[in-house]
């Protein structure tokens, strides 16, 4: 994995802030250590999407209509959860993220895993999906190709 101090490149004030607020040679990947998790608790997460009344497609003229019991059991529902962020960082044990996952680094939890559970067991209604990145910001095949102006493939 490539260290870079800021994927926006040019964005003067992300890179004032590192340099004013960490350590010198900080990276972005020196942020994983740091992610605790502390107050993620999968079981209220699932109850806040079931209590939200989202729905697939469903559209809706007022937001009390939207709370209306035959609404919510009139259309599929789901969530979706980021399973691999486009800087590669997975939400579960990865052999292919190179240690740079949930389990590996920072909360030492398979967050994919917690929050299936949670679905499952609480909110069986709700189908539970997965977005799974594959374009990485520091993949070599990506910076290659960002280097050739996206001619390389």
């Amino acid at each position: 994995m490539q260290s870079v101090r800021n994927e926006s490149e040019g964005d003067y004030r992300c890179l004032k802030y590192l340099e004013d607020y960490y350590p010198p040679k900080f990276t972005y990947q020196d942020f994983g250590s740091m992610l605790t998790m502390d107050f993620f608790e999968s079981d209220r997460i699932a109850d806040i999407v079931a209590m939200s009344g989202a729905k697939w497609g469903q559209k809706f003229s007022n937001r009390s209509e939207s709370r209306t019991k035959n609404n919510l059991s009139s259309s599929p529902r789901y969530f979706v959860f980021t399973s691999k962020h486009h800087d590669g960082f997975a939400n579960w044990d990865s052999t292919y993220a190179y240690g740079w996952n949930s389990q590996a680094l920072g909360p030492d939890r398979d967050v994919v895993s917690e929050l299936k559970e949670s679905f499952q067991s609480r909110h069986p209604d709700i189908h539970f999906g997965l977005y799974y990145s594959l374009y990485e910001w520091f993949n070599p095949i990506y910076l290659k190709d960002k280097a050739n102006d996206k001619t390389t493939r």
